[in-house]
């Protein structure tokens, strides 16, 4: 019994630690890319996922999602897109997390594509903004691998909301500049 409380104490520092480094990195000067990059891998490594994508939803439509960043292990094909369209569409009705224990079967493929075979468990949590599905942070394992505990989809909740913030403040960011080059390009005639 103390094995098992002293075990899940250390997991709790090690998750606060890592968040404390996405924290540090997300108060920073690191450009997006990077930062955007930090997050996945945060992500992914609290969830001890070995595939991760952000999607971002363009006006609350799936079909016009666009991935922003992805990551895996160099060995190990990305998140299909369609696995991101089909987990995507889940998140923005529901706009709670995805969990699925096979992805391929949830998603109700008979007879995947050969690409999408060797997925299995996922799970998907939403990023939001004033109580608005914006996009999500996707991970998937292989097939026969690691299921995705509460731990860890809480973990990737915690993520999800640091991610949502600093999306947001790179979106005001991004619009302030071009209203900046807007305003000297009319000053400038």
């Amino acid at each position: 019994m103390m094995n098992d409380d002293v075990r899940q104490l250390n997991k709790r520092v090690e998750e606060l630690e890592e968040l404390n480094r996405l924290a540090q990195i997300l108060s920073s000067t690191t450009g997006v890319t990077k930062t955007l990059e930090a997050i996945i891998q945060c992500s992914l490594t609290l969830c001890q996922s070995e595939r991760g994508a952000i999607v971002l939803f363009e006006s609350g439509d799936v079909n016009e999602g666009h991935t922003i960043i992805r990551n895996s292990a160099p060995a190990i094909d990305p998140i299909d897109h369609r696995i991101n369209v089909i987990v995507g569409g889940y998140v923005l009705r529901s706009q709670q997390a995805f969990v699925a224990e096979d992805i391929i079967t949830t998603a109700g493929y008979i007879n995947p594509p050969e690409r999408l075979r060797n997925l299995g468990a996922a799970m998907a949590v939403p990023l939001t903004s004033d109580g608005n599905v914006i996009g999500m942070i996707n991970h998937v394992n292989s097939r026969d691998g690691r299921k995705f505990s509460p731990d860890e989809v809480r973990a990737a909740q915690i993520v999800a909301s640091m991610a949502s913030q600093f999306i947001l403040r790179a979106k005001v960011h991004e619009s302030l500049q071009k209203n900046v080059e807007e305003l000297k390009e009319s000053l400038a005639k």
